[in-house]
């Protein structure tokens, strides 16, 4: 991780863990031990106003106005967001007219875009029961249509395209 390679530079990082799961964050606290782990929102977050560095938000509800409030002047924003064609496989199988995502560049209040990296591969799962593990974590899990939750359920295993979109941000000094 990150903060093993800030520590052998001589910086102390203190990290701090987010989620609305209490099973995700019981989780990752047993595994990450020195890292300091919390059920909250993106809407509400514990944090004091300009007290962090650096705010990761992976496939989480962007909330502008309390990523500006708790970035610090002169700290970063990195978002991981679906690339177009993220889990369209999935999506083959949910929908009788899958969609790519949209892919934009958007402007946050405070922030500045500073740039994006992509990373894309495929992802082969071999049962039906992480087939359903992965369908539970998705936004697709709460609208799809009951004909495209069974023939998902019927899938021997889901070969798909993945992919993730980091967007860099900086905040903004005089903001």
């Amino acid at each position: 991780p990150v903060h093993l390679g800030l520590a052998a530079a001589g910086c102390q990082p203190q990290v701090y863990g987010v989620d609305v799961s209490k099973f995700a964050v019981k989780a990752a606290a047993k595994k990450y031990r020195e890292a300091r782990f919390a059920v909250a929102s993106a809407f509400s977050l514990p944090a004091a106003a300009a007290s962090v560095d650096l705010a990761v938000n992976v496939f989480a509800p962007i909330v502008p106005q309390e990523l500006e409030r708790v970035v610090r002047p002169g700290g970063f924003l990195l978002l991981a967001v679906p690339t177009p064609r993220h889990l369209y496989g999935m999506k083959q199988l949910l929908y009788e007219e899958p969609y790519e995502n949209e892919r934009r560049d958007t402007d946050y209040p405070g922030f500045r875009l500073l740039r994006r990296e992509t990373e894309e591969g495929r992802l082969a799962l071999a049962s039906p029961a992480l087939v359903q593990a992965l369908f539970t974590m998705t936004p697709y899990f709460w609208k799809t249509p009951r004909a495209g939750v069974e023939r998902l359920r019927r899938a021997d295993g889901l070969r798909t395209e993945i992919g993730f979109d980091f967007l860099i941000y900086r905040r903004e000094e005089n903001a």
